[in-house]
């Protein structure tokens, strides 16, 4: 008497020990289970029904458009969860940053927090500031330079639209940057971050990148513009 070929083991300790007769009566017993759990589907293989030349099979056609929105309502998932995650990174690092300047104990100590260890929290190349006026001279450095107003609104020009003036700028550098002072020469993307008091240009706020798009698309604007709000709060006070 010939013996049937060994059922190949399943990987599955669970789906071994069901057989296709206890799958089926399962199925059988509950008919809504796909309604409930379509997220199945796109793994299943089901058989087209059979359908004169010519003629389209929409059993076929449903099934497949089904997986495919499930695909594409997976991707949207998927990035919608990347951004979030990315914002919150954000903002941790931007509380990080007010933190870090809220505990300087005088003007050096923050002077030195904002040019230097910022570079470090904002994961950044370089920082600059361009102020119209600048703390007294001896805090000065090569990344802190004195600006009038006309050069900042220079700096940011017009919209195509309504005349407004924006107040964040997103650059490829193919030339030196001055607002970087020693390290301009390194820097080949940054931002330029306007910062505002009473509707009147205060000064600039530059956030600097070694290559090319360093600012990448994660990048916060909104939370990037409450930073330098923040910034010329504490400036003025």
């Amino acid at each position: 008497m010939s013996q049937s070929p060994p059922k190949p083991v399943d990987p599955d300790p669970i789906a071994a020990q069901l057989s296709d007769e206890d799958v089926a009566a399962y199925l059988e017993a509950r008919p809504d289970f796909f309604i409930h759990n379509p997220d199945i589907l796109p793994v299943l293989s089901l058989p087209a029904r059979t359908a004169e030349s010519g003629v389209m099979d929409f059993h076929a056609y449903a099934q497949s458009a089904l997986r495919e929105k499930i695909t594409m309502l997976q991707s949207v998932q998927d990035d919608l969860t990347g951004i979030i995650r990315d914002n919150i990174r954000t903002q941790e690092t931007i509380h990080a940053a007010v933190l870090a300047a809220l505990e300087a104990p005088d003007e050096e100590a923050f002077l030195h927090c904002v040019l230097q260890r910022w570079s470090d929290i904002l994961d950044v190349e370089a920082i600059g500031l361009g102020l119209i006026s600048p703390p007294n001279e001896k805090l000065k450095s090569g990344n802190l330079t004195e600006m009038t107003a006309a050069d900042i609104d220079a700096r940011f020009g017009d919209e195509d639209t309504g005349g407004e003036k924006p107040d964040t700028l997103f650059l490829n550098l193919d030339e030196d940057e001055p607002l970087f002072g020693p390290a301009a020469p390194l820097i080949r993307s940054c931002i330029l971050l306007r910062m505002v008091r009473d509707e009147e240009s205060f000064g600039i706020l530059a956030l600097g990148w070694r290559d090319h798009g360093g600012f990448g698309p994660g990048r916060g604007t909104e939370t990037l513009q409450f930073l330098t709000h923040m910034l010329t709060a504490m400036f003025v006070r």
